[in-house]
């Protein structure tokens, strides 16, 4: 549980086929109370090739994961993990006591030997209420709820009013956050000021003055609160501080509030010369230690430079869970504009300068690799068009009957996984020839566009099979429906090829 009331759940399954044939894992069912519909909010599953959704019925929310006819070898396993965060659960009794209602065994519709549970709170809190088969112990300085159950059976749960207390008054505030910003500010000189905006609800009973950011960087004493109605203030950042800025004002029950932090990064831990243009890797992590509803990264670079790809990125429901990704963006100094003198500083121009002049140059053995790496971009696309090709034919089979439904679900998932495996070597080397080669931006790009619109025919051809197998639509609406989608993916894959064709003789 973060200081916010947020609580990351990870929802772990393992699975172990004692049978002497294949398993094909069934749709698996966990439910849990109805209330707690609107408060879950998802992140990821493992194996990532797995689906889940989540679902309100009349008594209860249900979340239900699709192994899409994943099968198990014969004394093999398998290991599920799916993570949400429950948002808004907890809510202020008393001055320092909070309580939720909390799952703490959901319902599995398998039964399990055994059921290991655990809930921790954060620092210097502690439990009030306690719970029959739980014990606490102290993990890695966080008090701990666990409990460990045999021979659970289907459909069997947990749900208990869970008290904590807040002796120290150490932070934790109710807070939920609707959005967030964070834009890097690139200046002429090569410095960064990172600008955090934050809006947030309160949905506590007491009044909250304080807020406690993740920062981008913590090599900083003070940083720089903007709120909206008064004038910017310093605020120290010492360890006296517990690292808690003021918000500049008193957040009462109900109320949404949006405030905007200044302070300085290192252009060197995030900035990289090559190939006479610079990479900025920014950490996806959020400016908050919980969900964010809306949460976008942009970086604003100095008047001069030109941006290979886009200087924006946003995500929905940001945690986190997102903190070992990161943004790339690649930027170099605009000299072919006519309206654009170098007007970054003399001192910024000098660093670049030198750069290129002892930097390794594009020389020929870059341009055998381009080559290299853009025949391994064609043969990825050749790889992916085949599995879709034999992917279509499935289909055909199932639809006349020639196939077991067993057999169809084993082929089908193995497609999708060339598939998959194709569509990230595809993007994977599309990243690697624009560093190599930033004119093939312009090519690429048109490539990509009519890689979607083949990946959309082919998607809208397999629905048609999926509905008409499933007796959606008729077999006289199929049947003139059908030439014209495959037309659809025909004329798609045709215009994609021809794309890639002249892509190839250009390098080549």
């Amino acid at each position: 549980m973060s200081d916010y009331g947020f609580i990351l759940v990870n929802e772990t399954i393992f699975i172990k086929n004692d049978f002497e044939t294949n398993a094909i894992l069934p749709l698996i069912n966990i439910t849990y109370p109805k209330e707690l519909y609107d408060k879950i909010i998802p992140q990821e599953i493992s194996p990532s090739d797995f689906g889940f959704s989540i679902a309100l019925t009349e008594n209860y929310t249900r979340l239900t994961i699709d192994p899409k006819g994943y099968e198990i070898q014969p004394n093999g396993s398998v290991t599920i993990s799916v993570k949400f965060y429950l948002a808004k659960v907890f809510s202020r009794v008393s001055d320092i006591n909070f309580s939720a209602s909390i799952p703490l065994v959901p319902a599995l519709s398998l039964p399990c030997k055994q059921v290991n549970s655990s809930l921790s709170i954060p620092f210097f809190m502690i439990f009030v209420s306690q719970h029959e088969n739980f014990t606490e112990q102290m993990i890695k300085n966080r008090w701990t709820l666990l409990g460990t159950l045999l021979n659970v059976t289907e459909g069997f749960s947990i749900t208990d009013n869970v008290m904590i207390s807040n002796p120290a008054k150490v932070y934790f505030a109710l807070l939920e956050f609707t959005e967030a910003k964070r834009e890097l500010i690139l200046s002429s000189l090569g410095e960064i000021k990172v600008r955090d905006t934050i809006t947030m609800v309160n949905y506590d009973n007491a009044s909250i003055s304080k807020l406690k950011p993740s920062l981008l960087t913590d090599d900083f004493k003070s940083v720089i609160v903007i709120p909206p109605l008064t004038n910017p203030f310093s605020n120290n950042l010492s360890d006296a501080n517990k690292r808690q800025v003021d918000l500049g004002n008193s957040l009462e029950r109900g109320e949404k509030y949006t405030i905007t932090l200044e302070y300085p990064a290192k252009s060197s831990d995030f900035i990289k010369a090559k190939d006479g243009l610079f990479e900025l890797s920014l950490p996806l992590r959020s400016p908050i230690d919980g969900v964010i509803y809306d949460y976008t990264v942009k970086v604003n670079f100095p008047e001069g430079f030109f941006v290979y790809g886009k200087a924006e990125e946003s995500k929905v429901n940001a945690s986190p869970l997102d903190s070992n990704k990161s943004i790339e963006f690649r930027y170099g100094l605009a000299w072919a504009s006519k309206d654009i003198m170098p007007i970054a500083s003399f001192i910024f121009i000098i660093a670049l300068v030198a750069f290129v002049v002892v930097g390794k140059p594009f020389v020929k053995e870059e341009l055998k690799e381009v080559v290299i790496r853009t025949r391994e971009y064609v043969e990825s696309f050749e790889e992916k068009i085949m599995a879709t090709k034999e992917l279509i034919e499935l289909q055909k089979k199932r639809q006349l009957s020639q196939i077991s439904k067993a057999e169809f679900k084993t082929t089908q998932r193995l497609l999708e996984e060339r598939i998959s495996k194709a569509n990230a070597k595809i993007n994977e080397l599309r990243q690697k020839l624009i560093t190599l080669q930033p004119s093939l931006q312009k090519p690429l790009s048109e490539i990509s566009d009519l890689h979607h619109d083949y990946d959309r025919t082919v998607r809208d051809l397999v629905n048609l099979y999926d509905q008409f197998s499933t007796k959606k639509i008729k077999a006289e609406a199929f049947d003139k429906l059908l030439p014209v989608h495959q037309r659809r993916v025909d004329d798609a894959k045709e215009s994609l090829l021809d794309s890639i064709d002249i892509l190839r003789s250009e390098v080549e």
